[in-house]
């Protein structure tokens, strides 16, 4: 069965095969494919997909990170497998973007950040949340004003992947 649409795509499907430029870049269960993508194009084709750029560096408690332009780190669960690269992507989905935490609790990986969009559609909203350079879409059933924001990127939810700079990249499973 072929189709473009995605919901229909992970309701009916056992397997889903994932293609670009003719070629099936993923064959996996629909949570496979939703949860773990192989690769950043597949996280943001299916389902759409944060995908921020950085540094990757390893902190002083020995946990793999990736920093951001403005300084700002987000913790990883695990370093990448396959061949090192200086820069990583992580893509993260809009919905497991948290806006508003506090810090001092059981948050991971609060980014300061500015809220420049919201957008009301019915039950939920989606925001444009500006972290130095990256822009960041969230959805949340809660409304935010616009403005000074803290963003949460849980860790269970970052899927890194090395950034060879030329497309080619790899997933933590």
């Amino acid at each position: 069965y072929v189709t473009h649409d995605q919901d229909e795509a992970l309701a009916l499907s056992d397997r889903i095969a994932v293609m670009s430029a003719g070629k099936i870049v993923q064959l996996a269960t629909p949570r496979e494919i939703y949860r773990s993508p192989a690769t950043p194009f597949i996280a943001d084709f299916v389902g759409h997909s944060n995908i921020l750029l950085g540094e990757a560096v390893r902190r002083g408690d020995g946990r793999f990170c990736m920093r951001l332009g403005d300084a700002q780190t987000v913790a990883l669960a695990a370093e990448p497998p396959g061949a090192p690269s200086s820069r990583l992507q992580v893509a993260i989905r809009p919905e497991h973007v948290g806006l508003g935490a506090a810090p001092g609790g059981a948050a991971e990986n609060l980014l300061r950040g500015r809220i420049i969009q919201r957008d009301f559609l019915g039950t939920r909203f989606e925001y444009v949340v500006a972290i130095g350079e990256t822009v960041l879409r969230a959805t949340s059933a809660e409304e935010h004003e616009l403005g000074d924001v803290l963003a949460e990127l849980p860790t269970r939810h970052c899927m890194p992947f090395w950034h060879a700079g030329n497309g080619n990249t790899t997933q933590v499973k």
